[in-house]
Formats: C-alpha cells, structure tokens, sequence
C-alpha cells in the first residue's frame, strides 16, 4: 500500500505519496524545523478518520493554512473530503505535469472546492475561460495542451500520452495549426499504428500521408469512416499509391452501406431496365 506524506508548513499544507519504507507503521509523526511530517496510508486514514478531521480544524486554527499542493491527482478525492469544510485556501497549486481532471474542475465550478488561486501545468481551453469568469485567478505552466483541437479532441493529459498514444483520431477538419500539432506528435511518438479519420474533408488524406512521410513513418493504417463516397475514387487512387506503406480503407456504417447498394442497384437500373425494353421490342418487330 501507498504511504501518504502530509506536511504542514507556515501556512500550507501539502499531499504527496512516498516510498513504503518511509516508515513500517501506518501512522508516524515527526516536527523538524518548523515542519511537521506525518506519514500514513488512505486505509489508516479512513480508520482513524474522524482524528485526522480534528487534527486539520486544529492546524488550521494554530497556522491560519491558506495554501494546499497535491502532488498527485490520485490524492484529490482524499484530500478534497478531508479538507473541503474545514479550509478556504487562498492557492491551490496541483504538481502533476497533465491537463486539470475533469472531475476536480466540475467542484471548483460548483464551489465545492473553494480557492482564490489555482496553479496547475495544464488545462483545457475551456475550463480555462469558465475559471477566469469565476474569478480565480489561474496560472498554468504549459500550453502544449492548452491551445490544440487534435489533442483536446484525443483526450490527451500528459506527455506520456504524446508517446504512447496508439490510435489518433481526426473527427474535425484540421488546419495548419492542427497539422503542424500531428507532426510534432509524431515526432515524440514511436507506437502509433492507426488514423481513424471519423469525417472526410478534402485534402486531409493527402496531408495526413504527406506528413507521415515526413516523419519516416509507415505501417499505419488509415481508416474513413462516414460518408466518402463523392471522394472513393480519390481515396482509392491514394490507396494504390500508398500500398506498399499505408493501409487506407474506407469503413462504412451498415446504413451507408445500405444507401450505397441502393445506389448502385438504382443507377443499374436506370440503364438494364430500359436496355431490356429496347430489346424486347427489337426482339418483338422482327
């Protein structure tokens, strides 16, 4: 099981996990410069829940606590119980180096989880502006989140989704700004094997492939789903010329697939059917 260090210091108050071996038993405490550390587990917490309570209304009220840093957002669903009716902290400040969680957002927009400040190293664009109209104050360290549709849309938190990232999908149509985002993916990830382009656009085959080739990358499969069909013969042209490196199919839905064979059977139709009367008045004048 984890160990929990809380430590308390002037006036902030901080979460982060440790080493087991930090200490074998489930709970110890030690002041050392001014600093008090305590090292637990979540079970000793929940045991003992009701004394850890007192303990947080009693460091409040003996250092007046206005700062809480978490250095994990795994910690938060702890924490925000432990401390939610007892401190209104002035800062906030989350370590983690990924976009601001959903579900910690939704409490400081419902003002559950009450601060002035938040620092964090990332978020999404829209969570920025909602926080700016409640006026708190935020500073985020990083951008590389902030900005992009491609990895807004693929739920992309932390840089290790930037490499490890198997399936991309483009349910949009890129810009430049979004391709120049695909290419610098690719050049921070080495596992990706499928594109799933979920809306076709013009153009966006091409400059999907163009920048692979950039980036030296082969194997992939591209998959177009949705309604293609005024582009098949496009796309199967780029698929022939790209055999040998990707592997470009076109997914239809079992309803497109309907509309397309009705199609089909429509435009034969159009033609056997009155090939067929000729013929037979040919074949009943003679």
């Amino acid at each position: 099981m984890k160990k929990i260090l809380i430590e308390i210091s002037n006036t902030s108050l901080s979460f982060s996990y440790c080493a087991p071996a930090a200490s074998n038993s489930p709970f110890s405490s030690i002041t050392e410069n001014g600093v008090n550390r305590i090292i637990t587990t979540e079970d000793y917490i929940h045991k003992k829940y009701e004394l850890f309570i007192t303990f947080l209304q009693q460091t409040n009220e003996k250092n007046n606590i206005n700062m809480l840093i978490l250095s994990d957002y795994d910690l938060f669903d702890l924490v925000f119980h432990l401390t939610c009716e007892i401190f209104k902290f002035d800062t906030v400040i989350f370590k983690p180096m990924a976009n601001l969680p959903q579900n910690i957002f939704d409490l400081i927009m419902d003002n559950e989880f009450k601060m002035k400040n938040l620092k964090c190293y990332s978020m999404a664009k829209e969570m920025y502006d909602s926080l700016i109209d409640k006026e708190i104050n935020v500073d985020i360290e990083s951008t590389l989140f902030f900005n992009s549709r491609l990895f807004s849309h693929n739920n992309f938190q932390t840089y290790e989704d930037l490499t490890d990232k198997e399936i991309i999908e483009f349910d949009f149509n890129p810009d430049e700004y979004d391709y120049a985002d695909f290419n610098n993916f690719l050049k921070s990830n080495e596992k990706l094997h499928t594109i799933d382009i979920k809306k076709y656009y013009p153009h966006i085959l091409d400059n999907i492939i163009n920048i692979l080739k950039e980036n030296n990358k082969d194997d992939i499969a591209i998959n177009i789903y949705g309604d293609a069909f005024k582009y098949e013969e496009e796309i199967k042209q780029k698929a022939k010329e790209c055999r040998h490196n990707f592997y470009i199919t076109v997914v239809y839905s079992d309803e497109l697939r309907h509309t397309r064979n009705k199609q089909i059977i429509t435009a034969i139709s159009f033609f056997i059917i009155p090939l067929i009367l000729i013929s037979l008045i040919i074949y009943l004048l003679t």
